[in-house]
């Protein structure tokens, strides 16, 4: 999400370790011998540090670092030749404005699990798409396969007058415009079941591209037959219940309308961290640090000697 990287960032709340080593070996010539006992002071230094630091949710950063420095130089008028140097410092700084609060340096977590129920919401929209479609596309089967039924007992019928009707003109008791009439009926039936029949299959060959993945492409599928088990019943007493509640079970069902929620809360969430960007930098810091201090006795050390 775009906007999570404006206003105030949050710590980062995963624990980080990090150490570094460090060498040096630097001469350097002296004006005088009074400091050092000599012309030239020949320093070598070895540093190796490791630390942690950690966030936390108030926006808080502490730092734990232990450090080692070993020296060795060519000073004679050094106590120690050469030492060692640790120290354990802990930095702790809490900011009491800006980047202050759980609800500032959370919103990421906050955001990341709201878009993955987006993306939930998404899919189950799109699950709900799929089988309503496939749902109406077998229903409208249903209700075709009814039609040509109706349409072949229409023709079973007009084909029954027709044969009546030839029978009763060829016994004298029925005009022979009759038949004229009763064969157009056929020929009008025949009609209705070629289009009823080719309207049936149209919507298998819907049905058999909507639950397949190859759909027709298929050779299995071009030449079956898809033979519903349902048919469509109305009920004649229907208990619905108010229309509000209705609407309100409608309205919370549908995902988009979860989605929509759920993209209004990670923007109110983004403004208020946008908002707290604004505040005036006021950060409360406390350092704690314990050194120590060992080396070896300088065997070139003779005291201090001060010039006559």
């Amino acid at each position: 999400d775009a906007a999570s990287f404006f206003g105030t960032q949050s710590v980062n709340l995963d624990p980080v370790l990090f150490g570094g080593i460090d060498w040096g070996h630097n001469s350097n010539p002296q004006a005088s011998n009074f400091v050092v006992g000599s012309n030239v002071l020949i320093l070598e230094d070895s540093t190796a540090s490791v630390g942690v630091r950690q966030g936390f949710v108030s926006g808080a950063t502490a730092t734990l670092i232990y450090a080692n420095r070993h020296s060795d130089s060519s000073s004679i008028n050094a106590n120690l030749n050469p030492t060692n140097r640790a120290n354990l410092t802990l930095s702790v700084n809490q900011p009491l404005l800006r980047g202050f609060g759980k609800q500032v340096n959370t919103r990421n977590i906050i955001v990341a699990r709201r878009n993955q129920q987006i993306t939930d919401l998404a899919f189950k929209g799109q699950v709900q798409e799929v089988v309503t479609r496939v749902t109406n596309i077998y229903w409208d089967l249903v209700s075709l396969r009814a039609a040509a039924a109706s349409a072949r007992e229409s023709l079973e019928l007009a084909q029954k007058l027709y044969d009546d009707n030839t029978r009763r003109v060829e016994i004298g008791t029925l005009a022979a415009i009759e038949v004229v009439r009763a064969e157009a009926e056929v020929a009008a039936r025949e009609e209705e079941v070629t289009i009823a029949e080719t309207r049936v299959r149209l919507q298998e060959t819907l049905f058999k591209n909507a639950i397949s993945v190859n759909g027709m492409s298929s050779p299995s599928l071009v030449s079956s037959r898809i033979m519903p088990t349902d048919s469509i019943q109305v009920p004649t007493n229907e208990q619905l219940g108010p229309a509000e509640e209705l609407m309100q079970l409608a309205l919370s069902s549908r995902p988009d309308i979860a989605q929509t929620r759920l993209q209004l809360g990670n923007t109110d969430i983004n403004l208020k961290a946008i908002r707290n960007g604004r505040l005036p930098n006021l950060t409360l810091s406390v350092d704690l640090t314990n050194n120590g201090l060992a080396g070896q006795v300088n065997p070139n050390f003779t005291g201090n000697q001060i010039p006559s």
